[in-house]
């Protein structure tokens, strides 16, 4: 398995494409192509490219209103974005693009089974102000996220817009946003009418760990519409996707489906603007995902390529909490890996215990470590020493000795437990050995399979 220090994690290209239309009849995924991915209008369409370091977004907006009228539209980001005008046509480029690769759903769904802020400035610091062609661009760090309604405030005074007090809705999707981190918010102003009218693209550049692309701020627009993720690269991302997509909608919506996956040259995208060219290069993959339903989201896309998946038996686990690497293992979270063995866990409360049994086997894990004394060779002298223990089948173990021997090698981490987010970490070698299962890390994915039963059969 990989160590911290090793750095060995490959950029991921990614491209995705978000269009929001009218709602429409859903369908899901399975090996069946049902309709070609069209990019209709009007909408809202966003362009991603991700090379794991630094994304690009290129947005153009399609609106309608009642009456004429301004808007405000704002875009959270997880850093500071540079602002440009995007080409002409991009879009069109691309949806040529879709069609020369026949790219089309699939019938059955996917179903469900950050930036860091900062505390500095002024309570709203100006970033940049500038007109783009028909765009009025301002970009704000919010270092207080109450004081976000007065700026916005302040800024239609300044423009002779009618003022009114942000909503209650609206400070809490600001202030959400600003408690995760993303702190950095691009304003852009439009104006409207009754006649549906395009909004020229405008493309923003910004570093970010993950792919990104926010979909909790779409709650202040309400009601229902269609989201579609055209994305191009790297197939630990699709994995990731496949997994993360799913948990982005609340309860009862329509799952997300998706595309065939399709081989091209990401020199054909430099079609949809040159930009490509620096985030991608040689054969990508791509591949289409769409969402029709309400725009209510649970969370944003967030992608980080460097994160752990884990599948026990072939299918992938939704864990809250995530696995980290320390020290050349990677570390779990035992209970859900042990549930989905089979095991039955309970927590001691008297006795601070995780308590698994399965098959005549019982291990008994304290959470908080023992002293005990050791001798130090260096000084020849007696120490005390923290050590975690386990008692695995009433017979008394040192925690990282029974982590040894369950691991190649006989290697173990001195600390082979860890406490996170309320959840107890073991090293995933440990966690599968005492079931009798196997354990296999793809390097080149970053993925850890268990298997057990008939599915570790060699």
């Amino acid at each position: 398995m990989p160590g911290v220090g090793r750095g060995k994690i490959c950029l991921i290209s990614l491209i995705l494409f978000v269009l929001v239309l009218p709602a429409v009849a859903r369908a899901d995924r399975g090996a069946i192509y049902t309709e070609p991915v069209t990019l209709s209008e009007p909408g809202q369409k966003a362009f991603l490219a991700f090379n794991g370091e630094e994304e690009l977004l290129v947005l153009a907006t399609d609106v309608q209103a009642g009456r004429d009228t301004a808007v405000l539209e704002f875009t959270p980001f997880p850093a500071e974005p540079v602002v440009a005008l995007a080409p002409d046509g991009a879009f069109e480029r691309l949806q040529e693009i879709l069609n020369a690769h026949r790219v089309t759903y699939f019938r059955k769904a996917m179903v469900q089974s950050y930036g860091e802020g900062t505390g500095d400035g002024e309570p709203v610091d100006l970033l940049l102000h500038r007109c783009l062609g028909v765009h009025d661009v301002t970009v704000v760090r919010v270092n207080d996220p109450a004081a976000f309604a007065w700026w916005v405030e302040a800024y239609f005074r300044e423009n002779s817009f009618p003022v009114r007090e942000l909503t209650e809705q609206e400070k809490e999707v600001v202030a959400d946003y600003c408690q995760r981190g993303f702190n950095y918010f691009a304003f852009d102003l439009v104006h409207i009418g009754k006649e549906v009218q395009s909004v020229p693209p405008l493309a923003y550049r910004f570093i970010t760990p993950a792919l990104y692309y926010p979909l909790k701020v779409s709650a202040l627009y309400g009601g229902t519409g269609r989201v579609d993720l055209v994305c191009c690269g790297d197939r630990r991302v699709f994995d990731r996707l496949d997994y993360q997509l799913p948990r982005t909608v609340i309860a009862n919506a329509p799952p997300w489906r998706s595309s065939n996956r399709v081989n091209l040259d990401a020199a054909e995208l430099t079609a949809v603007t040159p930009e490509v060219a620096k985030v991608l290069t040689g054969s990508q993959q791509l591949q289409a995902f769409r969402y029709e339903g309400e725009f209510h989201f649970r969370t944003d896309v967030w992608v980080d390529p460097r994160v752990v998946l884990v599948e026990v038996n072939g299918r992938s686990l939704e864990l809250e909490v995530p696995p980290e690497l320390i020290a050349g293992s990677c570390f779990v979270p035992a209970r859900e890996v042990w549930e989905t063995l089979g095991a039955a866990v309970t927590w001691d409360a008297n006795r601070r215990e995780v308590v698994v049994v399965k098959d005549g086997l019982t291990l008994r894990l304290p959470v908080d470590p023992v002293t005990i004394t050791e001798d130090d060779p260096a000084s020849g002298q007696k120490t005390l020493r923290h050590r975690h223990v386990a008692y695995l089948n009433g017979e008394h173990r040192d925690l990282s000795a029974l982590a040894a021997a369950y691991t190649p090698g006989g290697r173990a981490p001195e600390v082979a437990l860890r406490i996170t987010g309320g959840r107890v970490l073991l090293p995933v070698r440990l966690v599968a050995g005492v079931l009798g299962a196997k354990v296999k890390w793809n390097d080149e994915e970053w993925k850890v399979g268990i298997t057990s039963g008939i599915f570790a059969a060699d």
